[in-house]
């Protein structure tokens, strides 16, 4: 019930987010009709972008009057009995977009230590580095893996080679029954777990 809530408050949140966006957008370019030349815009002109102006002005209230319950109850933070002044560094710190000044140095600092670090670069570039010799090693059990088994039928490449599958008809027909006494068994317990009776 509360995320249902929380997600009304989202939503009338978001609503009146881009309504503001739009009467600030036709805030500005009221002014600039207003000021783009020395002499006034046409009457007209004037006239249809105040009421465009006044229509979002009174959407945005609308908008308010609707969901003034739900905001009203909606928690911010910081909220209004939030000591802002005694605990300003915490409000910053929680407002910040991007690490703090120390941390992005000590970032930086460690990253080029990391790409200067001679234990990780190969001598004279000849040899590979450790995590590239793992990789390689992982590729080549792959492929070896790869070729060992048959991945689109139903017999191993070994038993391929081995001729001790013969026909793959006989193999299909013995998986569609095996499947197919499988969903009976599953079908009897499913009935027992309903009724009680076997």
């Amino acid at each position: 019930m509360d995320i249902i809530s929380s997600e009304k408050a989202v939503e009338s949140l978001e609503g009146i987010r881009q309504r503001t966006t739009q009467i600030v957008h036709s805030l500005s370019h009221f002014l600039a009709i207003l000021h783009q030349t020395e002499q006034l815009a046409p009457w007209p002109t004037i006239h249809k972008n105040f009421n465009i102006l006044l229509s979002q002005i009174h959407s945005l209230s609308n908008t308010l009057a609707i969901h003034f319950q739900s905001l009203r109850t909606t928690n911010i933070f910081p909220s209004e009995e939030f000591p802002v002044r005694e605990q300003e560094p915490l409000l910053t710190t929680l407002l910040r977009t991007r690490p703090l000044p120390v941390v992005e140095e000590w970032e930086t600092t460690t990253l080029e230590e990391y790409e200067n670090d001679p234990s990780l670069k190969s001598k004279n570039q000849k040899q590979p580095l450790p995590q590239d010799t793992l990789w390689e090693e992982a590729r080549d059990l792959l492929m070896q893996e790869r070729e060992q088994n048959n991945w689109t039928g139903y017999v191993t490449r070994q038993e391929e080679l081995q001729g001790e599958i013969i026909n793959q008809k006989e193999l299909e027909k013995e998986r569609a029954f095996e499947e197919q006494s499988a969903q009976q068994t599953l079908t009897k317990i499913l009935g027992f777990m309903k009724s009680g009776r076997g």
